[in-house]
């Protein structure tokens, strides 16, 4: 029973490379093969980040005699990559799996069912764990004297430091069970979740050779303060760098911790895999609702659909999270941006004039990538037949899905140009011409948007990210902006000579205006058509 239940769990993990989840069919040889190489290009880009960092500590670790900090740095940077990445595997692996009701129901021990649970989340821990200890490894070979020992210990610390991290795992998996259960609106979460780990990859690839250089010039200073203060770290650096007694301690330790967590997990995993953390209840109050005009009852129809998937939000409406920050980031970094400035204007004086311009062009691209109205038709799938028959004007439901896009978009683009405006020192008249600008862009993509939304409509799809990421339509209105941004930024500089900042900014508003109304025309005649032929 066991090797049955190991076999069907290593099958659903690799699922994602065997099947097509769109049509639920085997995916083809060659499909299969393209997707291991994606995956082994993304390990090879991670691992080779690592790796820069590690050449760099590493000589001078080694220079020092101090093997031990650097696989003590080596080893808390890949233990927190581990929990990080594997947190939410344990989340939908261990407690919320869709067929955990189906295997308690036979006669099969719960803690056989934990430990292939468990086992499966050590699989990819490990994954995660050998994208940074692998290329730090050979970054230490590279500088150290190759030994037997050094070469086994640092291969044998990825398998046993994984105990550590599946127990930190289940513990922090578990949690977010219980808050993502008590939530109502997941979506948002799961998007904010996404956003926020793809912003501490970034940062810290960003960060990785400046932290490398910090703990170089450093060095003694920061291990002494490890051996004292940090001893288990001590212990750990210690043993991987070839002493046995310290090795065979953190061993110990990592299996101990181990075997509590198993142990505490198989006296509870009944409880925890089919308790359900049911949201609570709202007490029925009578009250009196105010009527909505049709519009509005379909903007929010519109709405509350894009807040309620997260494949939407992250596909459709990710700028709505990175316009924001980009001002913030743009306001603490004030001073640095002036500095920077200051000289590029002393070589380039026309640059400041075409600042402003390039300025709302930049946050106008950044606006553009969100394509919220474009998928919105294919959305509807089979249920499209319901609006139709629906005593509405088909132009206000093309309308209505034209909303989100705008209200969102501009509500973004606006707090980007205030924050911006402030951090480059623009005049109050420039950033309300910026924030007039990016509003009527984000019209003016809107309606692009629909237009290619009807003409490319996706309705037979089984998963919506079909209808979201794999659209012609939403392709090519994100080709669409990225021509008109182009064009606003690019035009100023034939005419800079001949008109300033604000003259410009007001006739491109004025065009976007007349586009719009063009645009419009379109949808109450074509769009319109194109909607009732679906």
């Amino acid at each position: 029973m066991f090797k049955a239940l190991l076999k069907k769990q290593l099958i659903e993990l690799s699922s994602f490379i065997i099947l097509d989840r769109k049509t639920g069919k085997k995916r083809t040889t060659g499909k299969s093969v393209m997707y291991i190489l994606l995956y082994l290009v993304l390990f090879f880009t991670i691992g080779f980040t690592f790796y820069g960092m590690g050449a760099t500590l590493a000589e001078v670790a080694v220079s020092f005699d101090l093997d031990w900090f650097y696989f003590a740095f080596a080893g808390i940077i890949t233990l927190m990559l581990g929990v990080f990445g594997d947190v939410f595997n344990t989340y939908s692996t261990v407690y919320r799996p869709k067929d955990n009701d189906l295997l308690l129901s036979m006669p099969i021990k719960p803690s056989m069912i934990l430990t292939v649970r468990m086992f499966s989340v050590y699989l990819i821990g490990l994954l995660y764990e050998a994208a940074v200890m692998i290329p730090m490894s050979i970054a230490y070979w590279m500088n150290a004297e190759i030994t037997p020992l050094r070469i086994i210990l640092p291969i044998l610390f990825l398998f046993i430091l994984n105990f550590l991290v599946i127990s930190i795992t289940c513990v922090l998996g578990w949690i977010v069970a219980i808050v993502a259960n008590k939530l109502k609106n997941k979506a948002i979460v799961t998007s904010v979740m996404t956003v926020g780990f793809i912003a501490i990859i970034y940062f810290l690839s960003y960060q990785m050779q400046n932290l490398a250089y910090t703990l170089s010039e450093n060095i003694q200073g920061i291990s002494s303060s490890i051996q004292t203060s940090v001893y288990p770290l001590y212990v750990m650096g210690k043993g991987v760098s070839g002493d046995i007694p310290f090795f065979l301690l953190f061993t110990l330790f990592c299996v101990l911790i181990a075997a509590i967590t198993l142990y505490v997990m198989s006296r509870s995993f009944i409880k925890l895999a089919t308790t359900s953390h049911s949201e609570k209840k709202n007490k029925y109050k009578e009250q009196t609702t105010k009527q909505n005009s049709i519009q509005n009852a379909l903007v929010k129809k519109e709405l509350l659909k894009f807040r309620s998937s997260s494949a939407y939000l992250l596909n459709s409406g990710l700028s709505l999270f990175i316009l924001p920050v980009l001002g913030i980031v743009a306001v603490v970094m004030k001073s640095t941006i002036n500095t920077t400035l200051g000289q590029a204007y002393a070589e380039l004086p026309a640059l400041q004039n075409a600042m402003p311009v390039i300025i709302t062009a930049a946050v106008c691209l950044t606006a553009g990538m969100d394509t919220i109205a474009a998928p919105s038709v294919s959305l509807e799938g089979k249920n499209l037949w319901i609006l139709k028959s629906m005593p509405i004007p088909t132009y206000e439901i093309l309308l209505a899905k034209q909303q989100p896009h705008v209200i969102l978009n501009s509500i973004a683009s606006a707090v980007a140009s205030i924050l911006l405006g402030i951090a480059f020192n623009f005049d109050l008249p420039i950033i309300i011409f910026m924030i007039v600008c990016t509003s009527v862009f984000n019209m003016v993509t809107a309606k692009i948007c629909i237009l290619l939304g009807l003409k490319f409509a996706i309705l037979s799809w089984t998963m919506e990210a079909i209808a979201i990421k794999q659209n012609i339509g939403t392709m090519l209105a994100l080709f669409a902006a990225l021509v008109l941004t182009l064009i606003i930024g690019g035009a100023y500089f034939a005419v800079m000579n001949k008109l300033t900042v604000n003259i410009y900014l007001i006739i491109v508003i004025a065009v976007l205006v007349l586009a719009a109304r063009l645009l419009d025309r379109v949808i109450k005649t074509k769009g319109v058509a194109l909607f009732n032929a679906l």
